[in-house]
C-alpha cells in the first residue's frame, strides 16, 4: 500500500484508482487540449470521479463531474488555477469544507503530475459556488449523452482524431 509522503513542502498523495493516476498524470495535457474537448461531447462527459464535498450538503451539486466541468470550471474561476505569475503551475481538482465557515482543504496537481492539498485563502463560496453551478448546468446533458473514458480521451488526442465539426 502507497504511503502519504512529504516533499517539498507538499503532501504528495499516492492515487488509489488508475484513472487518477491517468489523469494527474495527463493533466496538463488536457488542459492544454480544451478547446479539442469542448468541441466533442464525448470526450467533455468523461467522468472524472473525485469525491468533492461541502460540509452540511456532501456531494448534492458537486457529484458526476466531468473532464468537461473541470476544464470550465479551470477557465472560469481564476483561483482554481494556481499560477506563479503567468505560468499556470496546479490545477485544483479536489474540493471539500465549509460552505459556512469557510474552512476547506483542496487538492491539485502540478505540471508533473505530484499532488497536494491546500487550502484557499480567498472566500471559499468563490471556489465551490462556480463549480456547483457548471456542474449543475450540465446535469441533463449528462443524462442523454454517452461517454469516452478518461484513456479513451486520451488515446483520441494524442491521435489527433477530434472531430472538428
Amino acid at each position: 500500500m502507497s504511503k502519504i509522503r512529504f516533499d517539498n513542502n507538499c503532501f504528495i498523495i499516492p492515487a488509489k484508482d488508475p484513472w487518477k493516476d491517468l489523469f494527474f498524470k495527463e493533466a496538463f495535457f488536457l488542459y492544454n487540449n480544451r478547446e479539442k474537448i469542448y468541441s466533442d461531447i464525448r470526450m467533455f462527459l468523461t467522468p472524472l470521479p473525485f469525491e468533492n464535498n461541502l460540509a452540511y450538503t456532501g456531494r448534492s451539486g458537486l457529484q458526476d463531474a466531468t473532464l468537461g466541468i473541470y476544464l470550465k470550471w479551470w477557465d472560469e474561476c481564476e483561483q482554481a488555477v494556481i499560477k506563479d505569475g503567468d505560468e499556470v503551475t496546479a490545477l485544483t481538482y479536489f474540493i471539500a469544507g465549509s460552505p459556512l465557515s469557510g474552512s476547506n482543504r483542496c487538492s491539485a496537481v502540478t505540471k508533473d503530475g505530484k499532488t497536494y492539498s491546500f487550502q484557499f485563502s480567498c472566500p471559499f463560496r468563490d471556489i465551490w459556488a462556480p463549480f456547483m453551478r457548471i456542474n449543475q448546468s450540465y446535469t441533463e446533458t449528462k443524462s442523454i449523452y454517452p461517454a469516452y473514458t478518461l484513456e479513451e480521451t486520451i488515446v483520441i488526442l494524442r491521435a489527433g482524431l477530434v472531430n472538428p465539426d
